[in-house]
């Protein structure tokens, strides 16, 4: 997994904030990534957010995409991208029902 961008949602609706990961499966079983319940924090503190999860075959790849919830960031007195410093999470991997990794992915921000 490969950490890609931070961005604020384009709608005027919103504030949410999105991260994207660029995951590639280079092996040769099918793959499913999930995050673990619960294991998002932006700058050491847990953090509301949405993920969905990804099933991959050989060779193939897909934008993860993390929705930090405005309400959540708000309360933990994020107001834009520059107040993040660090977004962690945590995955879990499978290939069909074993799970093969639980990667936990740190991303730091200047």
């Amino acid at each position: 997994m490969v950490s890609k961008t931070i961005m604020e949602d384009s709608s005027e609706y919103s504030s949410d904030i999105y991260v994207l990961l660029l995951a590639e499966n280079m092996g040769e079983n099918t793959l499913s990534i999930d995050d673990v319940y619960d294991s998002l924090s932006v700058n050491g503190y847990m953090t509301d957010y949405s993920c969905y999860s990804q099933e991959l075959k050989s060779g193939e790849s897909a934008v993860i995409e993390i929705k930090l919830w405005e309400s959540s960031l708000e309360d933990n007195n994020i107001g834009a991208i520059s107040d993040i410093k660090e977004v962690e999470i945590s995955f879990e991997i499978k290939s069909g029902r074993d799970t093969i990794d639980e990667p936990t992915i740190t991303i730091s921000c200047k």
